[in-house]
């Protein structure tokens, strides 16, 4: 299917025609990534379903990926992290405009997306441990918290695309110096 991507209209059609085809339930190959992922690390992992009305927040969305994509001049500094904080008070669409950013930008700057809940330490290893099961294989309910979220910080160390790790509703800010590669 991805070789395909230009073809979209054309494939649309054929199938929409077609009254045996649940056209209705058909994704694009973005939205059901995970098996790309298991053998690519690229993809995109539980990020929420897109606002087909999101309008607006240019700025917002242009000072987010300014600050997230400054080019680097020094040579150690290339493989740095970056972070940034969206904060605001609840039902402002944080949340909104993070899910806007990531399908505005993947694939064309991040080869890997990936969005964790994260309103609390037992939620992020949940989401964790799904992670690592779906884009693996490995069986992780034996393992301890701290090998799964080092088996994460491994695996996004040696990928080699560009990726985008989202946190959202994070409360304990102390949570990313043990989740954050």
């Amino acid at each position: 299917p991805w070789l395909f991507r230009k073809e979209y209209s054309t494939i649309d059609r054929i199938l929409s025609s077609n009254p045996s085809t649940h056209y209705a339930d058909r994704r694009h190959p973005e939205e059901f990534a995970s098996t790309f992922l298991i053998k690519m690390m690229r993809g995109g992992w539980s990020v929420p379903r897109r606002n087909n009305v999101f309008t607006g927040r240019e700025e917002e969305l242009d000072q987010i990926h300014s600050r997230l994509t400054t080019q680097r001049t020094d040579q150690d500094l290339q493989s740095c992290i970056e972070m940034l904080e969206v904060a605001g008070m609840g039902g402002v669409g944080k949340t909104q405009i993070c899910t806007e950013y990531c399908y505005r930008y993947y694939p064309s700057y991040y080869g890997l997306v990936i969005w964790l809940s994260a309103q609390s330490a037992e939620r992020v290893a949940a989401c964790y441990r799904q992670l690592i099961s779906d884009t693996t294989g490995m069986d992780v309910q034996d393992k301890d918290t701290d090998e799964v979220v080092a088996e994460v910080k491994a695996r996004l160390y040696q990928s080699k695309v560009p990726w985008l790790l989202v946190f959202d509703n994070l409360e304990d800010r102390s949570l990313l110096e043990k989740i954050v590669p």
